[in-house]
């Protein structure tokens, strides 16, 4: 089996019908279906939907998950795992606490819509702050969409919205990158997904879910799902995959990402550590990317460009200690953004001196 298939693909953030807006599950899982995933995580308003009366599983050849976009005054976020609706909450704080006395993972979101002037615009709770989630939506199809959108072009992109996606902005990006260096926070992609009716056309929707689910999706390298590992060990690997960061983003509305792959080598020994894992420097290593296809490969350490240029493979000496972490881009638009690999050594790592040309 090659790395390509040795993943799973998914659509995390979906919303249904139980949200006010959107399909009903079998529409979604229908769509699902056709776009080629192998899981998806609805995540309903104020409950956890139709996991209200439903229980997780397989359904067709999609793997779905139940959680919930929890709302206080104070900010959303996804609460992923339990078997119980958190529903309003008074404080943010409360909801957090409650979330996280029941195991289930709590995900900061709408951050690209929040700093955009589209958000500053709409009543868009602010975010919930990284310091207090376990995972942060970096990317997020509905929400970069929305951020590009004006009055005179809506009706030329609601066609074709994927089109416009540009990734996250560099200041949420540094953003992440300051809590990498204060602790561990893996990223996904969701899609905010909620397809709707045309105002004028009772025939017409916006934004199928077909639409959102060809785009920004999050794989899972390394993790096959299947219907003998059962329910619950499915559930363990894709949430799993998530807590540990071992997970990267794609916009498959440009390419298909499958087969994207980033490690750490060491000279010494032969473990290899992949994204979301802590990796000793010992006697140095080398850092193994490979892209699906020629591309724009940026290197990041610690934030900072170490290495920028156009391939489909790149082997780089690794001989620092620090927070390693990889973007693509394709016709110079956002194509893959990993989660990092953190390769440490006693002392603080030293800082490299190029400077960040974006």
């Amino acid at each position: 089996m090659t790395a390509t298939e040795q993943s799973s693909t998914g659509v995390l953030h979906v919303h249904s019908d139980e949200s006010g807006s959107g399909g009903a599950l079998q529409e979604i899982v229908e769509a699902a279906e056709d776009s080629g995933l192998d899981f998806l995580a609805l995540t309903d308003r104020g409950s956890r939907g139709y996991g209200e009366r439903l229980k997780e599983g397989w359904r067709g050849r999609v793997f779905v998950l139940f959680g919930e976009e929890v709302s206080t005054p104070e900010g959303h976020f996804l609460a992923l795992g339990g078997t119980e609706s958190l529903g309003p909450q008074e404080s943010l704080a409360a909801a957090l606490e409650k979330a996280r006395s029941l195991g289930m993972l709590r995900a900061s979101i709408h951050h690209q819509l929040a700093e955009s002037p589209t958000g500053r615009n709409r009543p868009v709770p602010p975010p919930v702050p990284l310091d207090q989630a376990e995972l942060l939506e970096i990317w997020s199809f509905f929400d970069d969409y929305l951020v590009h959108v004006t009055p005179r072009t809506a009706a030329s992109m609601v066609d074709k919205p994927e089109k416009v996606l540009s990734g996250p902005t560099r200041r949420l990006m540094r953003l992440w990158d300051a809590e990498l260096a204060r602790r561990p926070l893996p990223v996904f992609g969701g899609a905010n997904a909620h397809r709707k009716k045309h105002p004028l056309l009772d025939w017409a929707m916006f934004f199928p879910y077909r639409t959102s689910f060809s785009a920004v999706r999050t794989v899972l390298p390394g993790v096959v799902l299947h219907r003998g590992m059962g329910v619950e060990g499915a559930r363990r690997a894709v949430l799993g995959a998530l807590r540990r960061g071992k997970c990267y983003i794609v916009n498959e509305a440009l390419a298909a990402g499958k087969g994207f792959e980033f490690e750490f080598a060491p000279h010494r020994g032969k473990r290899r550590f992949f994204m979301g894992g802590q990796a000793p420097l010992g006697g140095g290593g080398v850092l193994h990317i490979t892209v699906p296809e020629k591309a724009e490969i940026v290197l990041r350490l610690d934030g900072q460009p170490l290495y920028w240029g156009t391939g489909s493979r790149l082997d780089f000496p690794c001989v620092l200690p620090g927070i390693y972490r990889v973007e693509v881009l394709l016709e110079r638009r956002m194509w893959i953004v990993s989660n990092p690999i953190r390769v440490y050594a006693h002392g603080k790592a030293p800082q490299p001196t190029v400077s960040d040309v974006t």
